[in-house]
């Protein structure tokens, strides 16, 4: 393992410290490697080279694989692939690997080996694309089959959303040209510029349009369309049917759909983007020439700040305490209808916070819920009198007419509230027979919503003033 400097710490003295782990290639002087760096170290994470993982059964020649382990053209061979797929195969370097490492990004580099797909392929056969590599193969899906078991937050670029589909069971479109060949249509190779001979082969820009705004894409781009993303690719993944990944980001192109950004929606944070914003940082750096064609500073940068900020927050939860006072409507896996009244420690001081379960998007009676981790929390006071009146005064909307509201401030986050804090309306309405109050927001362009029956209420109220009895001392 080997800390790495970037182009400038951007981390501030008092902010708790970052270890992202760059997955391990042979290979480091390749501007796939030392941008991911210099754009690690500027959104104010440490950026750590992670040491290779080997399979036990491999046999390997110093850090590369012998040749008897893959092919002519260095495809690995199919017996150990399905050994790996199969987790055949233990690597008990893993824990050791990644000790101390918040989170961990794959770069970009060679296409994937096709005997590691869930359904193998032959190689693209063609002799002008041949780049493989066998022993990065192995190290790299081992260890995004670690990191995702674990949780451990990831993000891929190019070759590494691609990892990361192939690990979550996606089909590989081989060679972009030929695909497009084969459903008739013309390329104009807006994904990866031709070779000219004895000239640089830059990236070519395209944009992205984010297709999920409740994604983590979606909180990258800040919009709708990412513009001038830095594309160097001629492989795509095809298609996510029957995995745990969702399409978050795509490039129409010609036709067609490229797919641009997938995420594992069963993890806290796994996303694949097939674009390379780590080129943009470094060229809105050093001031290219071209530098404007591609994503701003501030666009590109956002990519890696948000992955920090992730890993702060979660550290930030690791270390809160969420003490429940009352639950009520625990339904279990959904989150719908969960009602909770709990307090947090803050020092010598406590905050008290009502949460709301699952906000939708609908109307009073019927509602498409976005996400279960979600939750509303409404900030109530630091003492115990302070939470009850405030939750005498949302009870006494019901003995005003329909449609009377008050405003109150609230938060969408996982598990704690966070420091964003918004505007929410809260309005006596009805639903059928129910009496009940409506929380609504604006949030990431949605109006969302969720609503507490008049019963729970009252509920709140009765089983505060209980804990008031049993707790004097919060007085």
């Amino acid at each position: 393992m080997m800390c790495l400097v970037g182009h400038g710490m951007a981390q501030k003295p008092n902010e708790t410290p970052v270890r992202i782990g760059i997955a391990w290639r042979a290979d480091t002087e390749s501007e796939f490697y030392t941008n991911v760096v210099a754009a690690i170290t500027e959104a104010g994470g440490i950026p750590v080279l992670l040491n290779q993982v080997k399979a036990k059964d491999v046999v390997y020649n110093g850090i590369a694989i012998e040749s008897s382990c893959f092919d002519a053209q260095g495809v690995l061979l199919q017996p150990y692939a399905d050994s790996i797929k199969n987790g055949l195969w233990t690597a008990p370097s893993l824990s050791t690997i990644l000790k101390g490492i918040d989170a961990v990004v794959f770069t970009g580099g060679e296409d994937v080996s096709p005997s590691l797909m869930r359904e193998p392929q032959p190689w693209h056969g063609i002799e002008a694309e041949l780049d493989y590599n066998a022993t990065r193969d192995v190290s790299d899906y081992l260890l995004m089959q670690w990191c995702l078991e674990k949780d451990i937050p990831v993000m891929g670029f190019c070759r590494g959303m691609q990892m990361l589909s192939v690990v979550s069971g996606a089909s590989i479109i081989q060679d972009i040209p030929t695909f497009f060949a084969q459903q008739g249509m013309e390329y104009r190779y807006e994904h990866r510029n031709q070779a000219e001979p004895g000239q640089y082969r830059d990236y070519a820009p395209h944009n992205v349009v984010v297709t999920d705004k409740s994604s983590i894409l979606y909180r990258m781009a800040e919009s709708n369309t990412i513009t001038g993303a830095p594309s160097w690719h001629h492989q795509a993944v095809r298609s996510v049917t029957a995995t745990p990944l969702k399409v978050t980001g795509v490039a129409p192109t010609n036709g067609i759909d490229i797919i641009e950004a997938v995420e594992r929606t069963d993890k806290s944070f796994a996303i694949g983007l097939q674009f390379h914003p780590e080129a943009a940082v470094v060229k809105r750096i050093d001031e290219d020439a071209n530098a404007s064609d591609y994503m701003t500073y501030d666009d590109a940068i956002r990519c890696f700040q948000v992955l920090v900020q992730h890993v702060r927050d979660s550290k930030r939860h690791d270390s809160l305490q969420r003490n429940e006072i009352v639950v009520i409507n625990d339904n279990g896996n959904d989150g719908v209808g969960r009602v909770e009244l709990f307090c947090m420690p803050k020092g010598s001081q406590k905050s008290y916070y009502l949460s709301v379960g699952n906000l939708g998007l609908g109307d009073d009676i019927v509602q498409v819920y976005l996400d279960p981790a979600f939750e509303l929390f409404i900030p109530l006071g630091n003492t115990l009198d302070e939470t009850q009146a405030r939750l005498e005064q949302m009870k006494a909307l019901f003995d005003r007419p329909k449609g009377t509201s008050m405003e109150v401030q609230g938060c969408l986050d996982f598990g704690f509230p966070g420091n964003d804090f918004e505007t929410v309306t809260v309005t006596h309405t009805r639903a059928l027979f129910t009496r009940q109050l409506k929380f609504s927001m604006n949030h990431d362009g949605y109006l969302r919503a969720t609503y507490i029956p008049r019963s729970d209420i009252k509920s709140l109220i009765s089983s505060l003033k209980f804990y008031r009895k049993i707790h004097p001392k919060e007085m």
